[in-house]
């Protein structure tokens, strides 16, 4: 079913995909059980899909239903945690919540305990939460970050990546912003 939801959703049949995800946390409910860690996968790709729609308010439900279920189900991989969190944050940003984004990337980036544990994940956190720094006026301390983060990626000599490349464009478009015009080069 939920891969049923996946598909639909990716064709844009959005209402039955809802309705193919709403199946699936209820069998999985039934079947695996209240705690199982399936229903964390099931609340966040229902969240996805209603993310995807601009329906910000029920995916952030959904995200936080997912959370609870990562807590309930005692999931210990990093991705999920950060994922889910970084979902909520993203929400929050879209509906203008700069600050909550700002506390839910801060709860994510807590989870790894070494820089660039899950590269592409911690990039596009990063690049979310610089956002919400930039859309609350924080720009020194947005710039500041992106440029640690940068730093961080290439020491680890990591492949560049499309995120990489999406953090210097947001650096060098602040800069501009900014008139400092030979930093944005």
């Amino acid at each position: 079913l939920m891969n049923q939801g996946l598909a639909l959703g990716q064709l844009e049949y959005y209402q039955d995909a809802q309705i193919a995800f709403e199946k699936a946390i209820n069998t999985i409910q039934v079947y695996l059980g209240a705690e199982h860690p399936l229903l964390a996968t099931a609340y966040n790709n229902l969240g996805n899909l209603n993310y995807q729609q601009g329906f910000f308010e029920q995916a952030s439900a959904s995200y936080q239903n997912a959370l609870d279920k990562i807590q309930q189900a005692d999931v210990t991989d990093p991705k999920d945690w950060a994922t889910c969190l970084m979902n909520l944050g993203n929400c929050a940003y879209e509906q203008g919540n700069y600050q909550e984004a700002l506390n839910w990337y801060a709860r994510a980036k807590a989870i790894f305990d070494r820089p660039l544990l899950l590269p592409d994940l911690q990039l596009n956190l990063a690049n979310n939460e610089a956002k919400a720094l930039e859309a609350l006026g924080k720009t020194a301390q947005t710039i500041n970050q992106l440029q640690q983060l940068i730093e961080a990626y290439q020491a680890a000599q990591l492949s560049p990546s499309l995120k990489l490349i999406d953090l210097h464009l947001t650096l060098g478009n602040l800069y501009q912003t900014n008139s400092q015009l030979l930093n944005a080069l």
